[in-house]
């Protein structure tokens, strides 16, 4: 609860607010950080700290649960983008 209409806008979005992590949200729906000077989806980020290594491009990590910001390491899945595109073909059916 917000004390008016001033302090509301002040803390709705960005670092002032209490849930703000970084980054933006990209027009897919992933949340966009910096790491390192560069610019990364943060379920990727994650995937990369816990793997100590850059991805190749045909690793793509998957949310277990369809949900493009719940980027707990419990969540995400590293598989080569084949089996990734067979996965969301057989979940679309």
């Amino acid at each position: 609860m917000h004390c008016g209409a001033q302090c509301q806008s002040k803390y709705r979005t960005g670092p002032n607010h209490p849930r703000y992590k970084g980054g933006f949200i990209d027009d897919k729906g992933y949340r966009i950080v910096c790491v390192s000077g560069r610019r990364i989806q943060e379920h990727r980020a994650v995937m990369e700290a816990v793997l100590g290594r850059r991805l190749v491009t045909r690793e793509h990590v998957h949310h277990k649960n369809g949900d493009k910001l719940d980027n707990r390491l419990e969540n995400l899945e590293v598989m080569d983008i084949r089996e990734h595109s067979r996965l969301h073909n057989f979940l679309k059916h």
